[in-house]
């Protein structure tokens, strides 16, 4: 692959910034949204923190 330029490789940072920004300006637009509608937001993280809070008790509750 020959030498990218300074320029494309700005320009490929610019995409991908923009491109982050729209995926987290999505998300909070989301949230705001359901909460308007009177639904619990689902916010992002919360399954991976449930599963190990579960496994976290499942643990204590093995250990007893």
């Amino acid at each position: 692959m020959p030498e990218v330029s300074l320029l494309v490789r700005v320009a490929m940072l610019v995409f991908i910034g923009a491109l982050a920004a729209v995926i987290v300006l999505y998300h909070v637009w989301l949230d705001r949204y359901l909460q308007r509608r009177g639904r619990q937001a689902a916010t992002p993280g919360t399954g991976p923190v449930g599963e190990r809070r579960s496994v976290g008790n499942q643990r204590s509750g093995v250990s007893r």
